[in-house]
């Protein structure tokens, strides 16, 4: 399997580093990893954390903070885990009978302008970008409702960013982008771009899931979209749900993600982005173990074996070997 975004990392860290990224109390860890068959794991780095709390430490600092952390983690449990850097480093780890880390940042507003970051993002072994989190930044725009707001796009650093992103390696990610940001990267990006966690806006109207419009343009530049298992995109939760963070992850709404995703733009499209440790809610998955549940539906709702492995690996690997 391979999972295109999970915030482990932030739950980790925010909680003291008390747990490792080998065995913790979280949806996900190496050992369960290895367990399930998971191939590449994505790990974000998210750092809006940073903003909203007075932890003493500006975002780009907090980043370097949680960055040490996964480091560590990574040395301390190189027997079991490779980071992914090349695309070959995939085959590496397999070989070698161990899973790979994707790492990811998610809100690229901390290179506040600084092309320089971006390349040393990159030394790091950052392979993917959220462009935006929840709020504008030196990129571009982040979703709205309002549909002016909606529709302004990426900033004249953002289009720099992104032919840089294209020409050094690092996947451009358009979840939580806005719609106009998102049309600019489609009509600009020269790789495969992705939405690492959105569904389908027409299935449920959340601002972060796409249009049917969307959905075929990612198709056919070779992105993906990876299905985000967070309740208010699966479903319209009701207030009380939402704030006595009872809303269930169902998979059967799962399963109706996929469906439109599949019928409107192809098998080609559809992966895994789970939101694993970022979202809230009652999940009926409730860990990367447990993701067999979700291909056990897709195969009663009619899907074929082969697409089911498309869902579960085949696309993202053949994304990942084009847009690295």
């Amino acid at each position: 399997m391979i999972d295109l975004h999970c915030d482990t990392l932030l739950a980790l860290h925010s909680h003291g580093c008390v747990e490792g990224l080998r065995r913790n109390s979280y949806s996900v860890d190496i050992e369960r990893m290895h367990a399930c068959g998971m191939k590449v794991q994505d790990f974000a780095i998210f750092v809006h954390f940073a903003r909203t709390r007075d932890i003493g430490i500006d975002p780009w600092g907090y980043f370097h903070d949680v960055y040490s952390y996964y480091s560590d983690e990574m040395t301390k449990n190189s027997d079991l885990i490779l980071p992914l850097r090349k695309f070959d480093d995939i085959q590496t780890s397999i070989d070698s009978g161990k899973v790979c880390s994707l790492l990811s940042l998610e809100e690229g507003g901390i290179v506040d302008g600084k092309m320089d970051r971006v390349d040393e993002l990159f030394r790091l072994g950052v392979r993917l970008i959220t462009l935006t989190w929840n709020f504008d930044n030196c990129i571009g725009h982040t979703t709205s409702d309002k549909r002016e707001e909606a529709e302004r796009g990426l900033t004249p650093f953002g289009f720099e960013m992104l032919a840089h992103m294209n020409e050094i390696g690092i996947i451009p990610d358009v979840s939580h982008l806005s719609d106009g940001g998102f049309w600019d990267v489609a009509r600009h990006s020269k790789k495969p771009f992705c939405a690492s966690h959105s569904n389908a806006r027409a299935v449920t109207g959340h601002k972060r899931n796409l249009t049917d419009e969307m959905l075929r343009a990612l198709a056919e530049k070779g992105g993906i979209t990876g299905l985000n298992f967070c309740p208010s995109f699966l479903f319209d939760p009701t207030e009380e749900q939402l704030n006595t963070n009872t809303a269930p992850a169902r998979i059967e709404d799962m399963v109706r993600h996929v469906r439109h995703i599949v019928d409107v733009a192809g098998i080609n499209v559809m992966a895994l982005g789970t939101d694993f440790n970022g979202i809230d809610g009652i999940l009926e998955i409730e860990d990367c173990a447990n993701l067999y549940r979700l291909f056990d539906a897709l195969g009663k709702a009619g899907f074929t074996d082969d697409e089911i492995d498309l869902v579960r690996e085949g696309n993202a690997m053949r994304f990942l070997k084009e847009a690295l």
